[in-house]
């Protein structure tokens, strides 16, 4: 795309409050500036503002100095004539009126092959306004958001932009360079009447964007490339949508919004809000199908917002997307933020496929100090990858874990594997430490959703707190192949055995109200997070098992809003041995089970303490350590010693860049302070003095950790 699709839904967002604001017949165009007027009158004769050429039509256009009217009258030579030769540039400022509006009479104003108007501002009924574009196009726009108004009186006195028979080229054609057009349309028509050729053509760097009231659409829409973006935003449900065959061949994104179609609307769909499960199959699904059965899917997403009318629908049952294939590009982008009654789920899913293999287990997980290692081993069929799900198929092993990454030879290095979890899940699942050799296994490939966007909203919660927006066993698409892309995901959010290529933007408030798993949401529970997280200011979040791999440019940045000792669930938790693969930073963070594969920045107030999964240690591979910052206040519950057992924080960890600090020692009421003692968990755990901390070690200035206070 021309630029980020977060940037074109915001966009798309403004363009509608915009709509909204304008007064009544002022249009997208409407401003301020001084209007003129002429009449162009074909075969006429020249006096005063009648003009009888359309060179000297171009000559009033050249000379006004604000928005100048002109009024066709083709009483004497119908249609009117742009003749042959003439490439007018509008400049933004020409509006195109019939002179005639009574009764059934309509002007007609026809630009002929080989002529051209450029950056035209607006047609207006009951005017027709006819290209031939046969070697030339008849409607062409900048690189700059030109828009244009198309706007008719009622469907009688309709304005319509028609190309005609013979054409070649697109009404409105946006393949020369990087361009786009808004096109505001109130009973208006958009036809093309040359089969196969479209009222939009659009390169792979263009845009187009119509914001509809009572408009026809008739013939093919619109063709263009990956890259190219049309945007219909239709504000009554009268208006007669795209359907299939007339955005046929469009592989760019199309992307759609309906004002009108709620309950108790006209375009209301009851058995479309009431479906329980829609199917989408962007390989082989049609947007004619039904959508309700696996058998007949819809081939976007689109379609499936289409009939609800709005990305945003009120749901009172529950209601699953399934995608029974993989997206491969950013056509039919995810964006879906409904709102919840009666206790009903929303969730996204897709279909699996399977290939069975037998695990030979080269490494235990292992937390003990000295002995810290993650869970490997080799599978005996299939392609393991990083980011591949495993499920252990073994009798009283039901469970699930991602491929980290290699572990060398044919051997992989996995997450921790956690009990297969369901929709609706009653609890954080429990870790499984039982796999061994010869247990059987499935790798399961997820199906790619180019999902951007999933935050609903839940008006009542049901007795079991547990009805929630659920993503499970999927994998988050970044079509641009960079982990960069953003996702975002809301609060009301429970996320299971899902793959990220996107980067995670998640939202939360204070959670006054725990869900069935115990915690605020959302809950990342195993999930692969390529795209890496960047968090800021979340107030309570739980990422419970899976793993961050580090991939080239991503980041883990998790900063909590606030820290609350005594209320743990409410804050932004790591546990289940999730594992960093690169420089992390937290800040306000609480860690239970956590491994170290990369180094790990600390800073603001951290509690190391119990999770769900009823523990807290942080353990890892050698070298790698964790540092406390300036300003940091680490608050840990219980001994050091069983704590902290990652090699590096067993010697010592680092605080504001040395693995030394001071103690303070009490005889009596006076207190000495001791420097330069090592940081090594023992030291830490031993009593203050010259050679201990006694639970509590601080830099004057700098940062301080201490298992006293709980």
């Amino acid at each position: 795309m021309s630029r980020t699709l977060a940037m074109r839904v915001e966009r798309l967002e403004a363009l509608l409050e915009l709509v909204r604001a304008k007064a009544s017949g002022g249009g997208i165009v409407g401003g301020s500036a001084p209007v003129l007027g002429v009449i162009y009158r074909q075969g006429g004769v020249t006096a005063g503002n009648v003009l009888a050429t359309w060179a000297e039509v171009e000559t009033a256009v050249a000379n006004a100095r604000g928005v100048l009217r002109v009024y066709v009258d083709s009483s004497i030579t119908s249609p009117s004539l742009v003749q042959t030769g003439h490439a007018t540039d509008c400049l933004g400022n020409v509006e195109l009126w019939p002179y005639r509006k009574v009764g059934a009479v309509r002007d007609t104003l026809l630009i002929k092959d080989g002529s051209s108007l450029h950056r035209l501002r607006g047609v207006f009924g009951p005017l027709t306004l006819q290209v031939e574009n046969v070697t030339t196009a008849g409607l062409t726009f900048a690189a700059n958001e030109d828009e244009l108004t198309v706007r008719g009186d009622s469907p009688a006195a309709n304005a319509i932009i028609e190309g005609l028979p013979g054409a070649t080229l697109p009404v409105i054609d946006l393949h020369a360079a990087v361009s786009a057009i808004i096109v505001e349309a109130t009973f208006a028509s958009l036809e093309s009447d040359q089969a196969g050729v479209p009222f939009f053509g659009l390169g792979t760097v263009s845009d187009a964007i119509v914001i509809a009231s009572l408009v026809v659409y008739e013939g093919l829409v619109v063709t263009g490339g990956a890259g190219s973006v049309l945007e219909i935003i239709n504000l009554d449900t009268s208006t007669t949508f795209p359907l299939p065959s007339q955005v046929a061949g469009f592989t760019g994104a199309l992307l759609q919004a309906i004002e009108a179609q709620a309950p108790g609307t006209s375009g209301y769909d009851a058995p479309w809000f009431a479906a329980g499960t829609i199917f989408v199959d962007p390989a082989a699904g049609s947007d004619g199908n039904a959508g309700t059965t696996a058998g007949a899917p819809l081939k976007t997403y689109a379609e499936a917002v289409r009939r609800w009318g709005s990305t945003s629908p009120t749901l009172s049952v529950d209601t699953q997307i399934k995608f029974l294939s993989n997206h491969v590009d950013d056509s039919d982008p995810v964006s879906w933020s409904p709102t919840m009654l009666n206790g009903a789920i929303p969730s996204i899913i897709g279909a699996i496929a399977t290939t069975a293999a037998n695990f030979t287990r080269s490494a235990a997980k292992n937390r003990a100090a000295g002995a810290n290692s993650a869970l490997a081993g080799s599978f005996s069929a299939g392609a393991p990858a990083a980011g591949v799900l495993v499920h252990n198929t073994t009798a009283g092993k039901d469970s699930r874990a991602f491929i980290y990454k290699t572990a060398g030879g044919a051997n992989w290095t996995l997450c921790q594997p956690l009990v297969t979890q369901a929709i609706p899940q009653a609890a954080i699942p429990a870790e499984v430490d039982t796999w061994a050799t010869a247990d059987t296994l499935q790798l399961l490939a997820l199906t790619a959703v180019n999902l951007v966007d999933f935050s609903p909203t839940i008006i009542d919660y049901n007795g079991g707190f547990d009805d929630l927006g659920y993503l499970q066993a999927i994998q988050v698409f970044d079509p641009g192949g960079l982990n960069l892309s953003p996702v975002y995901i809301g609060t009301n959010v429970y996320c299971a055995d899902v793959a990220f290529q996107r980067a995670i933007y998640a939202s939360s408030v204070s959670a006054s109200i725990l869900t069935a798993q115990g915690f605020g949401p959302p809950v990342f529970s195993n999930c692969f997070f390529g795209g890496g997280l960047n968090w800021i200011g979340v107030s309570s979040a739980l990422i419970y098992g899976g793993c961050w791999p580090a991939n080239g440019g991503t980041a883990l940045r998790l900063v909590g809003h606030s820290m609350q000792p005594s209320a743990t669930q409410t804050n932004l938790t790591v546990d289940g041995d999730f594992i960093t693969g690169g420089a992390a930073f937290f800040s306000n963070v609480q860690i239970g089970f956590l491994f170290l594969d990369g180094n790990l920045t600390c800073t603001g107030t951290m509690i190391y303490d119990s999770g769900p999964a009823g523990g807290h240690v942080i353990y890892g591979t050698a070298a790698k350590t964790m540092s406390l910052r300036t300003a940091c206040r680490g608050l840990l519950n219980g001994t050091f010693t069983a704590g902290w057992t990652a090699p590096t924080l067993v010697t010592g960890v680092t605080m504001d860049g040395a693995t030394t600090a001071s103690s303070i020692a009490y005889a009596g009421n006076v207190g000495t302070i001791h420097n330069g003692i090592t940081t090594s968990v023992a030291n830490l755990d031993a009593a203050a003095g010259a050679a201990g901390f006694g639970g509590s070690a601080f830099n004057l200035g700098g940062s301080s950790v201490s298992n006293l206070v709980g």
